[in-house]
C-alpha cells in the first residue's frame, strides 16, 4: 500500500471517529472532560479489541501490519457505509508498483456513435478526473452550454460547479447549501478515486487547485466523506425553462487502455421524454 494512502487511511478513521458519540454506540455519555469530538482514541481500541497505542498509531497511518480482522473491526464499530467501506479497501488494495488503467481523455469515434445515438436522452461521457470527455447534443440543449466548444481544462464537472452560474442553473442549486452539498459529494467521488490511483499527480493537482479556487470545496473536502453519485436529480431544461425529475444511469465505457463513466438522463414520466424529443427534433439542425 502507499505511504500517501496510510496517512489517508488514518485521517479518514480519524473524522469518523470524531463524528460519532459514545451514547451512539452504547458507552457511557462522555462528560464534558475534553476537547475530543466525538469518539475518544481509548473508545474505539476498546470496542475494536485492540490497544489504544496501536489504534493511535493507525490514524497516524503507521498501519503497517494491520489485520483484516481488525480493519473489519474498525469498519463496523465506526459505523461505515458501503461506500466508505469501498473506499477503506480501495486504499489498501493500491499498489504503487502498479498502474491503474489511465482515465479517458478523448473518445473514440465508437464511443461518440454510441452517444449520439442516445439523442434525445441527455448523455456524457466523464473520467476519473471528472473531466467531461463528450456531452451529445441532447445534454447540450438541456444544460445550455455546449461542453464540446470548452477548453478540457475548463469542462470539469467540479470546476464548472464552482465557477460557471449557468451551470448551476440547471443543476438546479442556487442556494449555498445546495452548492456545499454537490461539492461535498464530488470530493467524495474525488477521494475514492483518489484512492485507487495513489501516485496519479494529475488528480493531486486538481484537488489542490479546486481548494485554491473555492473554499466551499476546501470545506468539502476536509469533511473527508466518501459517496457515490445521486441517481435521482431535479434539473432544470434550459430549453423548457422548467425543472424536470430525471434518473441518472451510470454505465461503464471501456476502449482499449483507457476508461471512462457514461452518464445518461432519463427523464422519470413519458410526457416528459416526449417533450425532450420535441425539443431535440426542433433543434437537432442547429450548429451546437
Amino acid at each position: 500500500m502507499n505511504s500517501d494512502n496510510f496517512q489517508r487511511l488514518g485521517a479518514f478513521y480519524r473524522r469518523k471517529r470524531e463524528s460519532l458519540l459514545p451514547e451512539e454506540l452504547g458507552l457511557p455519555k462522555a462528560a464534558r472532560r475534553s476537547r475530543t469530538p466525538g469518539l475518544r482514541r481509548e473508545d474505539v481500541a476498546y470496542l475494536v479489541g485492540v490497544s489504544a497505542v496501536w489504534y493511535s498509531k493507525i490514524e497516524r497511518g503507521k498501519i503497517q501490519g494491520v489485520s483484516v480482522t481488525t480493519i473489519e473491526s474498525l469498519n463496523r464499530v465506526l459505523q461505515l457505509t458501503k461506500d466508505e467501506i469501498d473506499y477503506v479497501h480501495r486504499l489498501l488494495r493500491a499498489d504503487h508498483s502498479a498502474l491503474p488503467i489511465p482515465p479517458c481523455t478523448r473518445l473514440s469515434s465508437y464511443s461518440k456513435r454510441v452517444l449520439d445515438l442516445l439523442n434525445p436522452l441527455p448523455a456524457l461521457v466523464l473520467n476519473d478526473y471528472l473531466d467531461i470527455i463528450y456531452a451529445n447534443q441532447a445534454f447540450t440543449l438541456m444544460s445550455g452550454i455546449n461542453i464540446n466548444a470548452l477548453d478540457i481544462e475548463q469542462r470539469n464537472y467540479a470546476q464548472l460547479t464552482i465557477t460557471s452560474p449557468v451551470w448551476r442553473e440547471w443543476l438546479n442549486i442556487a442556494d449555498t447549501q445546495s452548492v456545499f452539498e454537490l461539492l461535498t459529494q464530488l470530493a467524495g467521488i474525488l477521494r475514492s478515486n483518489q484512492a485507487a490511483r495513489p501516485t496519479d499527480q494529475r488528480i493531486h493537482d486538481l484537488i489542490n487547485h479546486l481548494q485554491a479556487i473555492s473554499p466551499s470545496f476546501t470545506k468539502a473536502w476536509q469533511e473527508n466523506r466518501v459517496q457515490k453519485a445521486k441517481l435521482d436529480l431535479i434539473i432544470k431544461h434550459s430549453k423548457l425553462n422548467a425543472t424536470i425529475p430525471f434518473i441518472k444511469q451510470i454505465l461503464h465505457n471501456g476502449s482499449g487502455e483507457t476508461s471512462g463513466k457514461i452518464n445518461v438522463y432519463h427523464p422519470e414520466n413519458e410526457s416528459d421524454y416526449e417533450r425532450l424529443f420535441d425539443i431535440f427534433e426542433a433543434n437537432k439542425d442547429s450548429k451546437y
